[in-house]
């Protein structure tokens, strides 16, 4: 199961919050193919099969099924620049 930092999680709940999505709870970050074949992020609703994660009783992070085993070992943190590290 990937692992995901509260660091990361409380990054995700205020950017959705700035992005209006904090009330509706409808959509949050979730793990895409981006358009150069790398995940990236894009704001969905999750999927009835994806691996969610919470930050104080919303979610804010779905994994697809099809990238779960691919995240199984893996760390998603942030780096002392504030960018996204998966290892």
């Amino acid at each position: 199961m990937l692992t995901v930092t509260e660091t990361v999680l409380k990054q995700f709940d205020q950017a959705l919050a700035k992005a209006g999505e904090a009330d509706s709870g409808e959509r949050c970050l979730r793990i895409v193919r981006g358009e150069d074949s790398n995940l990236s992020l894009a704001l969905e609703s999750p999927e009835p099969n994806d691996m969610t994660y919470d930050y104080e009783g919303r979610t804010v992070l779905a994994v697809p099924e099809v990238y779960a085993d691919f995240c199984a070992d893996k760390t998603l943190d942030m780096n002392e620049e504030g960018k996204l590290v998966l290892s």
